[in-house]
């Protein structure tokens, strides 16, 4: 078992936050654990070099199940949320939908401040209805998120010698795994 499996997914809107590296791992791992799967790139942060790591680990030929969308302005964000989303669901049923580092395209100068507040908002409450219609997770991904409209919160931090994962404030502090050990078997004997 991967540490990340500690997270389990049920139709919920998560936002999962932290570190920007632990994310994008994080992400890819889900992605191939729970194909078909859909990733909407807000970031442009996607790594598919991560993902075949993963498949490679996890000795799982997953690469064509996982479906990748890129938004590079809020607009076209809006687009892929709000059209495209929904066809793709009903076409494909995914296991699992991430829309990653959400908020990256809400910093542009190109929009103003307020129309990309309110579009913020509006979208994130989309998500929600989206969950609640076609019944599968959503993972938000953000460095940084206090918007109160999640059903679950995930944050990832480094620290000293450890990642610190945080469930909904429950928090467990993960040591560094040696390469070769993929479970945290070792690590729960020793600590509960």
């Amino acid at each position: 078992m991967h540490y990340f499996d500690e997270i389990s997914l049920r139709p919920q809107l998560y936002i999962v936050e932290g570190d920007p590296s632990l994310l994008k791992e994080f992400t890819a791992y889900l992605l191939v654990k729970r194909t078909p799967s859909l990733i909407i790139d807000g970031g442009n942060k996607f790594d598919p070099f991560i993902l075949s790591s993963f498949c490679k680990q996890l000795d799982m030929n997953a690469m064509e199940q996982v479906y990748v969308s890129r938004a590079f302005t809020i607009f076209q964000l809006k687009m892929l949320i709000t059209s495209a989303l929904p066809a793709f669901i009903r076409e494909s049923a995914p296991s699992v939908v991430v829309v990653s580092f959400f908020s990256d395209l809400f910093r542009s100068d190109d929009v103003e401040g307020e129309i990309a507040t309110i579009l913020y908002k509006k979208l994130l409450f989309r998500l929600k209805e989206i969950v609640k219609t076609y019944c599968v997770p959503v993972v938000v991904t953000d460095h940084k998120n206090t918007v109160k409209i999640f059903d679950s919160r995930v944050s990832f931090k480094m620290k000293r010698n450890a990642m610190v994962l945080s469930i909904d404030q429950q928090t467990f502090q993960v040591p560094f795994i040696h390469p070769y050990q993929k479970t945290l078997d070792l690590w729960r004997t020793t600590h509960g």
